[in-house]
C-alpha cells in the first residue's frame, strides 16, 4: 500500500488520500507490533519475487520483493516498474531481473558478515513460464529488452551464482508487497513478515 501510495503524491485523489487515511489509523492500531528476527543454524539467503497485473493508470507494474536470511525476514522492498509490461509474464521478468543482482550481493554480502563461504541464493517465482525462460531459455520475448533481461538471468542461473524455484501463489511471501490485500490473506501476509508464525 505504501509503494502505491508513493506513486501518487504529485495528483493523488479522494480515493487515495482515503487508503492513506486507512493506512495510517492501521499504523496507529498496531503501533507495538514488532518484527521477530529468528534465523536458523543455516544462514542462506533466500529471496522472493513478485509482480502484480497493471496495478497503476499507466500500465505499469508494481514489483514486490523479500530477502530471508537463514529464515527471518530481513529485507522488504516495493516499487513501480519503469517500463510497461505487454504481458503478466513480462512483468514478472522485469521483476526478477531488476532484483537479481541485488540478491547476489546480498547473498556476497551474508557471506562476508559471517566469514565463510559464499552459498547461492535461492530465488522463489511463482511464474512456471519466467522460470522456463531463465533456465533453459526461449520461450517468447517481444522486445530485445526482454530478451536481454532473460539472457541475464539466464547467464546467471547456467553459471550456478543464483538458483531459481517454483513457489505457487499462496507461498509467495512477496506477494502483499506487489498489490493491496484484505481480509484473511493480509493477516497470513502480515505474519510471514512480521515473523509471527514462529
Amino acid at each position: 500500500m505504501v509503494g502505491f501510495l508513493c506513486t501518487r503524491v504529485k495528483e493523488p485523489s479522494i480515493e487515495d488520500w482515503e487508503k492513506m487515511s486507512k493506512l495510517l489509523g492501521y499504523l496507529k492500531g498496531t503501533e507495538d507490533f514488532v518484527t521477530r528476527l529468528k534465523p536458523n543454524a543455516l544462514f542462506c539467503v533466500v529471496a522472493y519475487v513478485d509482480s502484480s497485473f497493471s496495478a497503476h493508470p499507466d500500465g505499469k507494474y508494481h514489483s514486490g520483493v523479500v530477502v530471508k536470511v537463514g529464515g527471518a525476514p530481513v529485507f522488504f522492498g516495493s516499487k513501480k516498474q519503469k517500463c510497461v509490461s505487454k504481458s503478466p509474464t513480462e512483468a514478472e521478468l522485469v521483476a526478477l531481473s531488476d532484483n537479481v543482482g541485488f540478491i547476489e550481493l546480498f547473498a556476497e554480502f551474508v557471506a562476508f558478515v559471517m566469514n565463510s563461504e559464499q552459498m547461492k541464493p535461492l530465488i522463489n517465482q511463482d511464474s512456471t513460464l519466467v522460470i522456463t525462460m531463465v533456465t533453459e531459455g526461449g520461450g517468447v520475448t517481444q522486445t530485445k529488452t526482454m530478451c536481454m533481461r532473460m539472457n541475464l538471468v539466464l547467464e546467471a542461473v547456467k553459471e550456478d551464482r543464483i538458483e531459481v524455484r517454483y513457489v505457487n501463489t499462496k507461498g509467495m511471501e512477496a506477494d502483499g508487497l506487489s498489490k493491496s490485500l484484505g481480509g484473511a490473506s493480509f493477516l497470513e501476509f502480515r505474519g510471514k513478515v512480521l515473523n509471527l508464525s514462529k
